[in-house]
């Protein structure tokens, strides 16, 4: 398993297609420890985007997290008929660059609503783009 060590994204494995590590950080009190994918080829530099995306996440994550979760209860109440379903962030994704997209991020929530596919929330360029199943962002 190839690892780097980035100034920005911090200590990446790249782990046959794509680069990984723990993410650790705390929101509205609670701490949180998921899984942070980057989806980039193994011989390929980060640049802007990648940059930029962990950015954003970084200055906004409290606000984010609050409003995904919010509208995957709405779209998972509206879809499945299930109120107040549980959600449980299990993973953070910057997706493959795309062109036009400054930056790109997915909140991937597992649930006992939909265990196979569990939901997503996907920003692009600091707005909610979609909301669906986690092959939104994967």
């Amino acid at each position: 398993m190839k690892v780097i060590k980035d100034q920005v994204l911090g200590e990446l494995h790249f782990n046959e297609f794509y680069w990984e590590r723990v993410f650790d950080f705390y929101s509205d009190g609670i701490q949180y420890s998921v899984n942070l994918i980057i989806d980039n080829e193994q011989d390929q530099l980060f640049d802007d985007y990648h940059y930029s995306s962990f950015a954003w996440l970084n200055k906004s994550i409290s606000q984010t997290l609050r409003e995904a979760k919010a509208v995957i209860q709405r779209y998972v109440a509206e879809t499945f008929n299930a109120e107040n379903a549980d959600l449980s962030l299990s993973t953070i994704v910057i997706p493959y660059k795309t062109n036009g997209v400054h930056s790109c991020v997915g909140f991937l929530f597992d649930s006992s609503v939909d265990c196979e596919h569990g939901f997503a929330a996907k920003y692009i360029n600091g707005r909610l783009y979609s909301v669906g199943g986690q092959d939104i962002v994967i």
